[in-house]
């Protein structure tokens, strides 16, 4: 914003030059983007008459224009404008002549030469935009300097540039205020002097009503009707400081409610009162009265039965309202509006309508200052592409207090302006209820060791009280209450902020900060994730990393209920419905989309779940029957979520599901659990479950006693055969096959098998310390045994089978697979024996060589087809 150096200095007494000014309020109040003589714009402008308005030979918008300049000059130029005219006098900038925008140089313009231009009131400075050239009055001067014509006097313009939390710097009061704080000035509150005297026998609620549906959108809407208006040029005075602020002078009343602006940062309207729409109450008995707000109706006083309706309210879709800058704005209801009876006459906090503008004939108007909400302007600017000089303001933030004294400024202003008109008594208004804002406790030790300063109570307190904070003191304690107007000031540390900027941050000695060196924790977790993705990589595998999201057309694909998964609120698209819980499907399609028949990927993301742990209650199924309330991977998350889903919200917060192996979580958010996981997909023409199952040993070779566990219930449809990774008796993951019946619609090779581990626990589980095991002082015994097994049953279920039969068993492997010519294989295993407590005996090693493995083939092969027999829908 452009403040005039003669404006401030009238506001407060002090002595600084502008260049002293300028870097007073650059160290303490706010930026200072530019400074300006204004009489830099008019250096070499004259006064001209315009003499002959010809054709220009090669451009149909263009005119030669001769002007007379004075002592019998006369100049030609090329002009655009379409409000020229023979006679006008007009502001003629010369060659040479020094403009805002730059120097004025002789052009040629479409082949013919221009050694001036005619200036319009934006190429002077006078003000932002204009639509034709600047017409000077007939009694001007020919060859006078404009700037002796305006009588603008000598000046120094400071732009300053203004923060969101402070709408007190976008008015002269609030930065004169700043000024006289840091100068330790004395400053006056002026609205004390200012005063008016309405016509106790006209009262306001007479002529309008005020209507608040949405009370969120307006907090405070005053209104007051004065009559007797004469619209008319401004006092030169008046006209002046509009000018030196860039606001270009259009008459009284307007002028008025823009210097009210101006020098309280407090948007102010008039509407025609003669243009609004009435209504009649006699004809309207059912009109609510108590949102027809009339202060200062005297019992038994004569009632016109038609009043101006005004309804602050959000725009509906469809209408329209045409400006007062001549354009016509499709509204909607992001938009706030002014409406009378026949529709929007304002865009609330932004600009008035061009029919109910004030005009010549205007002798009646309607004053409305206002409070609006920040974000419904900001919202409602942004949807149309309109912004204001109101609308700045408005999406700063306003508070309500800030009206009253507008309106009592601006019918201040009317009654020295147009000592005829005549002031209703009283407003026809909304007000709700104002909160101030709330003192904070200011601990004076607290305050100088978060300054790193040395400042006594009694300065703390002289400096708020010049910035018109409320200051109480009790001893080492300050309790200041900000002023109205700073609703930014919440906290100590924003105290500490106005202290510091009005003292002078120079006044803080530095010193170095004197703190203990720790070094920064080292993230296991990310390490443990850097490593693991090396060794894929060295394994042959591929990153491919996915989203966090899946739909309803790839969920039905491979038999995930979605409805049992979390749905997003605002998916992306139709293919993001769903947060996922588990990575294998995204693996999957990249497999599926490939259609390659020798694949290696893997991914670590982020999955998402309502429960508190994705594998518990898998780690001590070892035989047997899951315990009672015992769920399976493959049934735990629809079983809990069905139940979550079932709850209402009080219930979800406050329940608790008594079953150790899954559990909700249990708080008010409501949140899922997000848990780092780490997926594997291998495709492979060779045995892909030997494959992964060695890549899961070998990434756990650091955990002890890792265990494949089983389980011959709890199947899915879209995964066959899994085998659950347990380790110190904690379930970390799954591993499982792609269900054949899935991989053929999918038309991925049968064999694909897909591994995820949960990384939170496994590198908790890696990073744990490996607990000593005395070796045994007596000899191991192996033996080979060859088995011949048919297609549906997995080496990896025999294995697992044998190693559960006894504690005996150190360990398993497979040393030769061997395929029939019939079908089936012949897999040779390699079984090592030890005990803890003594040599082993031919009889045991032959008993554990026959009876014990024989025993474990029937029973795979009842696991074996259990599997298959599991179909595919």
């Amino acid at each position: 914003m452009k403040f005039s150096y003669n404006w401030l200095k009238e506001l407060v007494e002090f002595k600084e030059s502008p260049e002293e000014l300028s870097n007073l309020i650059n160290t303490h109040i706010t930026e200072v983007e530019t400074t300006s003589n204004s009489d830099s714009g008019y250096n070499g402008v004259i006064v001209a008459e315009i003499l002959e308005i010809n054709n220009h030979p090669n451009a149909d918008k263009l005119h030669l224009v001769v002007l007379d300049v004075g002592l019998g000059r006369k100049v030609t130029v090329v002009c655009g404008a379409n409000n020229i005219a023979i006679g006008q006098k007009v502001p003629l900038a010369l060659v040479g002549a020094k403009l805002p925008g730059g120097e004025m140089k002789a052009a040629v313009i479409r082949g013919v030469e221009s050694t001036g231009m005619i200036c319009s009131g934006a190429e002077l400075g006078l003000e932002k935009k204009s639509d034709g050239i600047l017409v000077l009055d007939k009694k001007a001067s020919v060859g006078r300097p404009v700037q002796e014509y305006l009588e603008v006097p000598s000046d120094t313009i400071i732009d300053l540039k203004v923060l969101s939390n402070r709408p007190d710097h976008l008015s002269y009061i609030g930065i004169a205020r700043e000024i006289a704080a840091v100068l330790g000035k004395d400053f006056s509150d002026q609205a004390k002097s200012w005063s008016y005297k309405p016509d106790p026998s006209i009262k306001t609620a007479a002529y309008v009503q005020v209507e608040m549906p949405d009370p969120k959108i307006c907090p405070k809407y005053l209104t007051r009707y004065v009559s007797h208006i004469e619209v008319k040029e401004s006092p030169d005075w008046l006209q002046n400081k509009l000018i030196s602020s860039g606001v270009r002078p259009i008459n009284n009343i307007v002028d008025i409610s823009n210097f009210v602006m101006l020098e309280l940062g407090q948007p102010v309207h008039a509407f025609d009162a003669n243009k609004l729409t009435k209504v009649s109450l006699l004809r309207h008995p059912g009109i609510v009265q108590d949102r027809i707000l009339d202060s200062g109706v005297a019992s038994g006083a004569p009632q016109n039965d038609e009043k101006a309706q005004i309804v602050v309210r959000r725009a509906k879709s469809g209408e329209t309202m045409l400006a007062l800058d001549g354009k016509n704005y499709a509204l909607n209801p992001e938009v706030a509006v002014i409406a009378d009876g026949s529709g929007p006459i304002a865009l609330a906090g932004l600009m008035g309508s061009e029919p109910s503008g004030v005009t010549d004939l205007t002798t009646e108007i309607i004053i409305e200052v206002a409070t609006f909400d920040p974000v419904t302007i900001r919202r409602g600017s942004k949807s149309i592409g309109l912004a204001t000089d109101a609308s700045m303001r408005f999406e700063r933030g306003l508070q309500p207090p800030l009206a009253d004294i507008a309106m009592t400024r601006v019918l201040n202003l009317i009654t020295q302006i147009i000592p005829e008109a005549k002031i209703a008594d009283g407003n026809a208004e909304y007000a709700a209820k104002f909160t101030p804002p709330p003192p904070i406790i200011c601990a004076v030790d607290k305050l100088n060791q978060l300054l790193g300063s040395h400042i006594t109570a009694k300065d703390i307190g002289q400096i708020m009280t010049r910035l018109f904070f409320d200051v109480k003191s009790n001893g080492k304690t300050l309790t200041i209450t900000p002023p109205v107007w700073r609703h930014d000031i919440k906290e100590l540390a924003d105290i500490a902020e106005e202290i510091v900027r009005i003292w002078g941050i120079d006044k803080i000695v530095p010193v170095l900060p004197v703190a203990q060196m720790v070094a920064p924790a080292v993230n296991q977790k990310l390490i443990k994730i850097n490593e693991l993705k090396d060794f894929l990589v060295q394994c042959g595998f591929s990153e491919a990393p996915s989203h966090s999201f899946i739909g309803e057309e790839w969920g039905s694909k491979v038999g995930i209920k979605l409805d049992e998964r979390l749905k997003i609120a605002n998916p992306l698209n139709q293919q993001w419905t769903h947060l996922i819980d588990q990575l294998w499907p995204n693996l999957l399609e990249f497999a599926a989309k490939s259609q390659a028949k020798e694949l290696k990927f893997f991914d670590i993301a982020t999955v998402f779940s309502l429960l508190t742990s994705r594998y518990s209650g898998l780690a001590d199924r070892h035989s047997g029957e899951p315990r009672p309330g015992q769920v399976t991977p493959e049934s735990y998350h629809n079983q809990s979520i069905r139940s979550w889903a079932s709850q209402d919200d009080e219930t979800r917060n406050t329940s608790s599901v008594q079953d150790d192996a899954v559990r909700h979580k249990h708080d008010n958010e409501g949140l899922p659990i997000e848990t780092t996981t780490l997926a594997m997909l291998v495709v492979s023409k060779q045995d892909a479950y030997r494959i992964l199952r060695g890549v899961v040993e070998l990434l756990s070779r650091d955990i002890s006693k890792l265990k494949f566990v089983s389980l011959s219930s709890g199947q899915n449809n879209a995964y066959v055969n899994s085998l659950h990774i347990v380790a110190d008796k904690e379930a970390i993951g799954i591993m499982a096959e792609i269900n054949p019946q899935l991989a053929d619609t999918l038309d991925v090779p049968v064999g694909t098998v897909f591994a995820e581990i949960d990384i939170g626990k496994f590198v908790s589980l890696t990073q744990s310390a490996i607990k000593y095991q005395e070796i045994s002082r007596f000899p191991a015994s192996q033996f080979d045994v060859s088995v011949a097994l048919d297609d549906k049953i997995s080496a990896g279920i025999l294995i697992d089978e044998i190693k559960l039969s006894s504690i005996l068993i150190q360990s398993v492997e497979v040393i030769d697979v061997y395929e029939l010519p019939g079908g089936g294989r012949s897999i040779t295993l390699r079984v090592v024996l030890q005990s803890d407590a003594h040599t082993l005996a031919d009889a045991e090693i032959k008993r554990l060589n026959t009876a014990d493995i024989s025993a474990k083939l029937p029973s795979c092969r009842r696991r074996g087809e259990g599997r298959r027999e599991y179909r595919f829908p």
